[in-house]
């Protein structure tokens, strides 16, 4: 069971070149923090035709970005995106800050 913050590795497989460790579901809110910003986005798991995993960004990206960067510098502060870049569980209560378009709009 993941918990927010904790970072999510991504490897490779025969079939797919993204497996996340710990496992995490289709749908799952995370942050990408990389170089140093932090954006809010939605797992989608690769799929047999495309073997990446994908991440959907909300319509009100720019909005959480400042509040995602400051939690991520907060509950992982040895963390250096400028070196690597990484994948975190996103806490609840950003997560339900970002607003999603309808599946196929």
């Amino acid at each position: 069971m993941t918990k927010p913050f904790d970072v999510i590795t991504f490897r490779c497989t025969s079939e797919t070149l993204g497996i996340p460790e710990p496992p995490i579901e289709e749908g799952a809110i995370i942050i990408l923090y990389q170089e140093g910003t932090a954006e809010v986005g939605r797992y989608e798991p690769p799929m047999p035709d495309d073997p990446f995993p994908r991440f959907e960004h909300p319509t009100n990206t720019e909005a959480l970005k400042s509040e995602a960067l400051r939690l991520v510098a907060e509950a992982q502060p040895l963390l250096d995106s400028y070196k690597q870049s990484y994948v975190l569980v996103c806490p609840q209560a950003l997560a339900r800050q970002a607003e999603w378009r309808e599946k196929g709009s």
